[in-house]
């Protein structure tokens, strides 16, 4: 009788185990999940910024830039009468880089 006690006692004791290990895994499970949703919402919300604020501003002054010198540069080309260089003048004004 003791030796089937025992086994019932090893039985309840590995059970209990096993009940604390998962119980262990779930709450490491659900934690990482919470974090995960949480983190994702941080990160939309700083890419809705990014291209609802940012771009906007750095696009407008892009185009500020481009309605204030295009007209310029394209008249002076066209009254040099230089076909080929429009295309030029209105990429390097576009780049920023005259």
């Amino acid at each position: 009788m003791s030796l089937l006690k025992s086994s019932e006692d090893i039985n309840t004791v590995s059970s209990l185990k096993a009940n604390i290990v998962a119980g262990r895994i779930g709450r490491f499970t659900l934690t990482g999940i919470v974090t995960c949703i949480i983190g994702t919402v941080a990160i939309f919300e700083c890419y809705k910024n990014y291209w609802n604020t940012i771009i906007f501003r750095v696009q407008t002054v892009d185009f500020n830039l481009l309605s204030h010198t295009l007209p310029t540069k394209l008249s002076y080309t066209i009254i040099q009468k230089k076909r080929f260089t429009t295309k030029a003048t209105t990429l390097t004004t576009k780049n920023g880089s005259r």
